[in-house]
Protein backbone atom coordinates (compact mmCIF):
# COMPACT_ATOMS: atom_id res chain seq x y z
CA UNK A 1 0.00 0.00 0.00
CA UNK A 2 1.08 3.19 -0.99
CA UNK A 3 1.53 5.64 2.32
CA UNK A 4 0.75 9.31 0.91
CA UNK A 5 1.92 10.61 4.14
CA UNK A 6 5.42 9.53 3.37
CA UNK A 7 5.58 10.19 -0.51
CA UNK A 8 7.53 13.54 0.35
CA UNK A 9 9.86 11.74 2.51
CA UNK A 10 10.79 9.13 0.23
CA UNK A 11 11.04 12.00 -3.10
CA UNK A 12 13.91 13.27 -1.27
CA UNK A 13 15.47 10.33 0.33
CA UNK A 14 15.81 8.82 -3.73
CA UNK A 15 16.81 12.56 -4.48
CA UNK A 16 19.75 12.56 -2.25
CA UNK A 17 20.71 9.10 -3.66
CA UNK A 18 20.53 9.99 -6.98
CA UNK A 19 22.99 12.71 -5.55
CA UNK A 20 25.09 10.07 -4.39
CA UNK A 21 25.03 8.12 -7.18
CA UNK A 22 25.91 11.04 -9.56
CA UNK A 23 28.84 12.25 -7.41
CA UNK A 24 30.35 9.24 -8.08
CA UNK A 25 30.09 9.03 -11.69
CA UNK A 26 33.01 10.56 -13.10
CA UNK A 27 31.20 10.54 -16.71
CA UNK A 28 28.70 13.15 -14.88
CA UNK A 29 30.21 16.53 -14.66
CA UNK A 30 26.76 18.71 -13.13
CA UNK A 31 23.31 17.73 -12.70
CA UNK A 32 20.29 19.38 -11.69
CA UNK A 33 16.69 19.91 -10.40
CA UNK A 34 14.21 21.53 -12.64
CA UNK A 35 9.85 21.23 -12.59
CA UNK A 36 8.38 21.83 -9.47
CA UNK A 37 10.74 20.86 -6.94
CA UNK A 38 13.46 23.99 -8.41
CA UNK A 39 10.11 26.05 -8.46
CA UNK A 40 9.49 25.04 -5.07
CA UNK A 41 5.77 24.58 -5.82
CA UNK A 42 5.78 20.84 -5.74
CA UNK A 43 3.37 18.81 -3.83
CA UNK A 44 3.57 15.61 -2.65
CA UNK A 45 2.61 13.91 -6.09
CA UNK A 46 5.27 16.22 -7.74
CA UNK A 47 7.61 14.23 -9.93
CA UNK A 48 11.68 14.29 -10.09
CA UNK A 49 12.89 16.21 -12.79
CA UNK A 50 16.69 15.57 -12.55
CA UNK A 51 19.14 16.53 -15.34
CA UNK A 52 22.22 15.53 -15.76
CA UNK A 53 25.64 16.84 -18.09
CA UNK A 54 27.97 14.61 -19.05
CA UNK A 55 31.44 14.62 -20.99
CA UNK A 56 31.35 15.34 -24.48
CA UNK A 57 32.84 12.14 -25.23
CA UNK A 58 30.33 10.09 -23.67
CA UNK A 59 27.50 7.99 -24.58
CA UNK A 60 24.06 9.06 -22.94
CA UNK A 61 22.29 5.74 -23.31
CA UNK A 62 25.32 4.04 -21.53
CA UNK A 63 25.09 6.07 -18.80
CA UNK A 64 21.79 6.25 -18.58
CA UNK A 65 21.28 2.52 -18.81
CA UNK A 66 24.13 2.55 -15.71
CA UNK A 67 21.72 4.52 -13.61
CA UNK A 68 18.99 2.21 -14.28
CA UNK A 69 20.46 -0.93 -13.63
CA UNK A 70 22.03 0.37 -10.41
CA UNK A 71 18.62 1.50 -8.92
CA UNK A 72 17.11 -1.62 -10.22
CA UNK A 73 15.88 -2.65 -7.32
CA UNK A 74 13.95 -0.28 -6.47
CA UNK A 75 12.12 0.53 -9.78
CA UNK A 76 8.75 -0.64 -10.34
CA UNK A 77 8.77 -0.27 -14.49
CA UNK A 78 10.58 2.21 -16.76
CA UNK A 79 7.45 4.21 -18.65
CA UNK A 80 10.01 5.13 -21.44
CA UNK A 81 13.78 5.29 -22.48
CA UNK A 82 15.64 6.89 -25.75
CA UNK A 83 19.23 7.78 -26.12
CA UNK A 84 18.91 11.08 -24.23
CA UNK A 85 15.91 10.36 -21.47
CA UNK A 86 14.20 7.80 -19.18
CA UNK A 87 10.91 7.81 -17.10
CA UNK A 88 11.57 5.75 -14.20
CA UNK A 89 8.66 4.49 -12.16
CA UNK A 90 9.80 3.67 -8.19
CA UNK A 91 7.72 1.10 -6.22
CA UNK A 92 6.89 3.66 -3.87
CA UNK A 93 5.08 5.93 -5.97
CA UNK A 94 8.05 8.21 -7.12
CA UNK A 95 8.41 8.97 -10.94
CA UNK A 96 11.61 10.65 -11.78
CA UNK A 97 12.27 11.97 -15.48
CA UNK A 98 15.97 11.90 -16.13
CA UNK A 99 17.17 13.81 -19.19
CA UNK A 100 21.16 13.80 -20.19
CA UNK A 101 23.36 16.80 -21.56
CA UNK A 102 26.36 17.50 -23.33
CA UNK A 103 28.39 20.68 -22.16
CA UNK A 104 27.63 22.80 -25.73
CA UNK A 105 23.56 21.62 -24.85
CA UNK A 106 23.75 24.08 -21.77
CA UNK A 107 22.64 27.22 -22.90
CA UNK A 108 20.17 30.39 -21.85
CA UNK A 109 16.78 29.54 -22.16
CA UNK A 110 14.14 30.16 -20.27
CA UNK A 111 13.83 26.55 -19.22
CA UNK A 112 17.04 27.39 -17.21
CA UNK A 113 15.61 30.23 -15.30
CA UNK A 114 14.66 28.24 -12.22
CA UNK A 115 16.59 25.71 -12.30
CA UNK A 116 18.46 24.26 -8.65
CA UNK A 117 22.34 23.36 -9.46
CA UNK A 118 22.93 20.35 -7.00
CA UNK A 119 26.88 19.94 -8.78
CA UNK A 120 28.38 22.05 -11.17
CA UNK A 121 32.45 21.51 -11.59
CA UNK A 122 33.06 23.68 -14.37
CA UNK A 123 30.49 26.27 -13.65
CA UNK A 124 28.30 25.39 -17.44
CA UNK A 125 25.14 25.59 -15.16
CA UNK A 126 25.68 28.78 -12.94
CA UNK A 127 27.13 30.44 -16.21
CA UNK A 128 23.61 29.47 -18.60
CA UNK A 129 21.18 30.08 -15.58
CA UNK A 130 22.50 33.71 -15.12
CA UNK A 131 22.40 34.41 -18.89
CA UNK A 132 18.73 33.11 -18.85
CA UNK A 133 16.92 34.95 -16.57
CA UNK A 134 16.77 37.89 -18.74
CA UNK A 135 15.00 35.86 -20.86
CA UNK A 136 11.14 36.42 -21.45
CA UNK A 137 8.57 34.96 -22.83
CA UNK A 138 7.37 36.86 -25.86
CA UNK A 139 4.41 35.58 -28.35
CA UNK A 140 4.70 35.33 -31.83
CA UNK A 141 2.75 36.11 -34.85
CA UNK A 142 3.62 32.45 -35.99
CA UNK A 143 2.70 31.09 -32.35
CA UNK A 144 -0.83 33.09 -32.80
CA UNK A 145 -1.30 31.83 -36.45
CA UNK A 146 -0.73 28.34 -34.89
CA UNK A 147 -2.75 28.27 -32.09
CA UNK A 148 -5.72 29.39 -34.34
CA UNK A 149 -4.80 26.96 -36.84
CA UNK A 150 -5.13 24.20 -34.54
CA UNK A 151 -8.38 25.38 -32.87
CA UNK A 152 -9.79 25.16 -35.85
CA UNK A 153 -8.64 22.12 -36.57
CA UNK A 154 -10.04 20.41 -33.71
CA UNK A 155 -13.31 22.32 -33.80
CA UNK A 156 -14.10 21.03 -37.15
CA UNK A 157 -12.61 17.70 -36.58
CA UNK A 158 -15.11 17.79 -33.42
CA UNK A 159 -17.87 18.12 -35.55
CA UNK A 160 -17.07 15.17 -38.11
CA UNK A 161 -16.21 12.74 -35.31
CA UNK A 162 -20.17 13.93 -33.68
CA UNK A 163 -21.79 12.98 -37.02
CA UNK A 164 -20.31 9.24 -36.34
CA UNK A 165 -20.92 9.40 -32.97
CA UNK A 166 -17.10 8.77 -31.70
CA UNK A 167 -17.34 10.35 -28.03
CA UNK A 168 -14.35 10.17 -26.61
CA UNK A 169 -12.84 11.63 -29.76
CA UNK A 170 -14.85 14.76 -29.49
CA UNK A 171 -13.92 14.60 -25.83
CA UNK A 172 -10.24 14.73 -26.97
CA UNK A 173 -10.74 18.03 -29.74
CA UNK A 174 -12.87 19.82 -27.01
CA UNK A 175 -10.24 19.22 -24.29
CA UNK A 176 -7.48 20.48 -26.96
CA UNK A 177 -9.50 23.22 -27.84
CA UNK A 178 -9.61 24.41 -24.14
CA UNK A 179 -6.03 24.00 -23.70
CA UNK A 180 -5.13 26.40 -26.93
CA UNK A 181 -7.96 28.67 -24.81
CA UNK A 182 -5.23 28.49 -21.90
CA UNK A 183 -2.13 28.84 -24.19
CA UNK A 184 -3.67 31.94 -25.44
CA UNK A 185 -4.30 33.40 -21.91
CA UNK A 186 -0.65 32.27 -21.30
CA UNK A 187 0.80 33.76 -24.00
CA UNK A 188 -1.12 37.10 -23.49
CA UNK A 189 0.36 37.12 -19.68
CA UNK A 190 3.71 36.78 -20.97
CA UNK A 191 4.25 33.18 -19.53
CA UNK A 192 5.38 30.45 -21.65
CA UNK A 193 2.48 27.86 -22.28
CA UNK A 194 2.92 24.16 -21.37
CA UNK A 195 2.85 21.72 -24.53
CA UNK A 196 -0.28 21.35 -26.09
CA UNK A 197 -2.23 18.34 -24.36
CA UNK A 198 0.20 19.35 -20.81
CA UNK A 199 -2.32 20.20 -18.34
CA UNK A 200 0.03 20.98 -14.90
CA UNK A 201 -0.93 23.90 -13.16
CA UNK A 202 -3.53 24.52 -15.18
CA UNK A 203 -6.06 22.64 -13.05
CA UNK A 204 -6.77 22.15 -9.18
CA UNK A 205 -5.06 23.47 -5.88
CA UNK A 206 -1.54 24.48 -8.29
CA UNK A 207 -3.40 25.95 -11.08
CA UNK A 208 -1.77 29.44 -12.00
CA UNK A 209 -4.99 30.73 -13.98
CA UNK A 210 -6.72 33.61 -12.47
CA UNK A 211 -9.81 33.33 -10.78
CA UNK A 212 -11.99 34.25 -13.81
CA UNK A 213 -10.28 31.59 -16.32
CA UNK A 214 -10.53 29.34 -13.40
CA UNK A 215 -14.46 29.75 -13.70
CA UNK A 216 -14.48 29.30 -17.29
CA UNK A 217 -12.99 26.73 -17.57
CA UNK A 218 -15.02 24.90 -14.57
CA UNK A 219 -18.24 25.71 -15.98
CA UNK A 220 -17.03 24.08 -19.32
CA UNK A 221 -15.71 20.62 -17.95
CA UNK A 222 -16.75 18.40 -18.76
CA UNK A 223 -18.24 19.94 -21.55
CA UNK A 224 -22.33 19.45 -21.30
CA UNK A 225 -23.14 16.40 -23.81
CA UNK A 226 -26.82 18.01 -23.65
CA UNK A 227 -25.69 21.70 -24.44
CA UNK A 228 -22.90 21.28 -26.94
CA UNK A 229 -23.32 23.94 -29.31
CA UNK A 230 -23.68 26.44 -26.52
CA UNK A 231 -20.29 25.61 -24.80
CA UNK A 232 -18.64 25.53 -28.22
CA UNK A 233 -19.87 29.12 -29.00
CA UNK A 234 -18.66 30.33 -25.38
CA UNK A 235 -15.19 28.84 -26.28
CA UNK A 236 -14.92 30.11 -30.04
CA UNK A 237 -15.79 33.61 -28.70
CA UNK A 238 -13.34 33.62 -25.70
CA UNK A 239 -10.67 32.21 -28.29
CA UNK A 240 -11.82 34.90 -30.57
CA UNK A 241 -12.21 37.75 -27.77
CA UNK A 242 -8.28 36.89 -26.75
CA UNK A 243 -6.88 37.06 -29.84
CA UNK A 244 -7.86 40.20 -30.94
CA UNK A 245 -6.86 41.34 -27.95
CA UNK A 246 -3.04 39.83 -28.81
CA UNK A 247 -3.41 40.76 -32.23
CA UNK A 248 -4.09 44.27 -31.63
CA UNK A 249 -1.70 44.65 -28.74
CA UNK A 250 1.04 43.41 -31.22
CA UNK A 251 0.21 44.90 -34.26
CA UNK A 252 0.03 41.21 -35.80
CA UNK A 253 -1.04 40.81 -39.23
CA UNK A 254 -3.76 38.19 -38.75
CA UNK A 255 -7.01 38.39 -40.06
CA UNK A 256 -9.28 37.23 -37.50
CA UNK A 257 -12.45 37.36 -38.80
CA UNK A 258 -11.15 34.69 -41.19
CA UNK A 259 -11.22 32.56 -38.35
CA UNK A 260 -14.54 34.02 -37.30
CA UNK A 261 -16.03 32.69 -40.30
CA UNK A 262 -14.49 29.22 -39.80
CA UNK A 263 -15.54 28.96 -36.42
CA UNK A 264 -19.37 29.59 -38.04
CA UNK A 265 -19.78 25.65 -38.57
CA UNK A 266 -23.37 25.04 -39.71
CA UNK A 267 -24.68 22.14 -41.79
CA UNK A 268 -27.74 21.00 -43.60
Amino acid sequence: MIIREKLTEEREQLVSELVYYCSKEDRIIAYFLGGSLAKKNADEFSDIDFRIVLNADELKSAVLDALAKTFRQTIAFIESQRSFYAVIHFSNFVKLDIFAYYPEEIVPSLWLKDIVILQDTKDLLETAKTASSTIQYTLTQSDMCDYLSKYTAYLHEFYRRQFRQESNYCEHCTLMMKHIIISLWKGQEGHLPNDLGDWSKYEGDRSTLNSRQKQFMKNLTPINSHDVERSLHLMNKELLDTARDIVEGNNFQIEIDKYDSLLNVSFR
